[in-house]
């Protein structure tokens, strides 16, 4: 239609020209019937694309409602503008009338309602069912054009109970294998502070078995701590940081560790500080401190910061060290992930640290963001909602701890 458009608009003009000339009344009634047709043509092509248009929202909405999965369309306040019959089941929504439904009425918990406004939809939302509280669920959002929300909602059930036997088994294994490595890593200590170094093969022997039942120690201790991170979804024991000594005191032990070889840098907004679990956050700021000091080179920079924008609060561990190739991101909150499994076997690491970080802000309503390029450095930021927030009176500097 568009094409035969332009080419009768074409003949036309040309048609004009030749009559301007010779037939100037005529002209005007025949310009007025091209007004016209031009008219009829526009609204005919305008009319058609209309058709085509709820032809394919409609083929679209006919296999959405075919689909096993929930799925559900809410403009940008959360009215509900359709959904199909799988969403009845998983949320309580009729079909013959769930126009009438708000969707924060059927989801009423605070987590849903800070998801929802909050626009990052990055990592989907599990939550238990309103309607079956032993139908767990997970929900997938996509922003709309319009600011309205797709939603596909997904029964994870059965994958949640496998999660839970698997975390159980962890767990008990992890506690099995504390009793019998502690006595054996306390005799081979005891047999170490005893060598007198006259049997070199020995001792170099002694040594080896120690160090690979500190690291097995490390291992269970840290399957241990994620067994409980994983346990209690929210974190206890809340007291007010101060951000600049916090994280101070955790620079300076890491440049301790590497027999201050780099330089590290705290960047502090001390006008607010943060409300968490002083020893959970320890354990997570510490892990991504560690790791830019064991992921980087002799005299390179650790920029560690505190700050906050409009929306969110931020601690960033930022290091110009090798980098990371982007096909590792997605995966390195994952257990006993490694991007290079041979550096971190002479590094010590268990392979837990970043899974370790992802929960323990998980449980402070927070996340981890990862942005690395390969040769140039990499930085971890670790992302607090305002809520974790709270007004401090100093005012805002920047501190140097020494080194390299």
């Amino acid at each position: 239609m568009i094409v035969w458009t332009r080419y009768l608009y074409i003949f036309l003009v040309v048609l004009l020209a030749l009559l301007a000339g010779h037939y100037k009344d005529l002209l005007w009634w025949f310009l007025l019937f091209v007004i016209v047709v031009f008219g009829l043509f526009k609204l005919a092509e305008e009319q058609l694309r209309r058709s085509e248009r709820k032809t394919s929202l409609g083929d679209m909405r006919d296999s959405l409602a075919a689909l096993d999965e929930g799925v559900i369309i809410t403009d940008s306040k959360g009215k509900i503008e359709w959904s199909n019959q799988a969403s009845n089941h998983y949320l309580g929504v009729r079909l013959e009338d769930y126009h009438e439904y708000d969707l924060f009425q059927l989801v009423d918990t605070q987590n849903f309602a800070s998801y929802f406004e909050a626009c990052r939809y990055q990592t989907p939302l599990d939550l238990v069912s309103p309607r079956k509280k032993n139908i767990r669920l997970q929900l997938h959002f996509s922003l709309l054009d319009s600011g309205s929300r797709l939603i596909f909602i997904r029964n994870i059930t059965r994958t949640h109970k496998l999660e839970n036997l698997r975390r159980d088994f962890v767990a008990n294994v992890s506690h099995e294998l504390k009793t019998p490595l502690t006595v054996i890593h306390g005799f081979l200590s005891t047999y170490a502070d005893m060598d007198e170094g006259d049997d070199e093969r020995w001792s170099r022997s002694l040594e080896q078995m120690l160090s690979q039942s500190r690291r097995m120690d490390g291992l269970i201790n840290d399957l241990l701590l994620l067994s409980r991170l994983e346990t209690v979804p929210q974190a206890l024991d809340h007291e007010r940081i101060d951000m600049r000594s916090f994280l101070t005191e955790m620079g300076d032990d890491a440049l301790l560790a590497c027999n201050y070889q780099r330089k590290l840098t705290i960047h502090c907004d001390d006008r607010v500080v943060l409300r968490g679990n002083r020893k959970e956050l320890h354990s997570a700021f510490n892990n991504l401190i560690m790791n830019a000091i064991k992921y980087s080179e002799k005299g390179n920079s650790i920029v560690v910061s505190w700050r906050v924008d409009d929306q969110f609060a931020y601690v960033d561990v930022e290091d110009d060290g090798q980098g990371i190739e982007t096909k590792h991101l997605s995966r390195l909150t994952e257990r006993f992930y490694r991007v290079d499994k041979s550096r971190s076997a002479n590094t010590g690491g268990t392979g837990l640290g970043l899974a370790i970080v992802k929960h323990v802000l998980l449980r402070h309503q927070a996340e981890i963001a990862i942005t690395s390029t390969y040769g140039t450095g990499s930085k971890f930021s670790c992302v607090f909602p305002l809520s974790r927030v709270s007004p401090a009176k100093l005012a805002n500097l920047t501190s140097e701890v020494s080194g390299a």
